[in-house]
């Protein structure tokens, strides 16, 4: 595979699919959190698509 693939896909997904406007709209329970939901959820999502 080349390097740059996994860049390359992650550009596409935010341009095409507008994942980051779907992801910053979802919210939580927490209180006080250190990191919003979607940088929570990104990696989840990239690790279950390609695992």
């Amino acid at each position: 595979m080349r390097k740059n693939y996994f860049v390359k896909l992650v550009k596409y997904m935010k341009n095409v699919y507008q994942i980051y406007h779907g992801l910053n709209k979802l919210s939580d329970g927490r209180v006080n959190p250190t990191y919003n939901t979607g940088q929570v959820i990104l990696p989840v999502l990239l690790g279950f698509c390609f695992g």
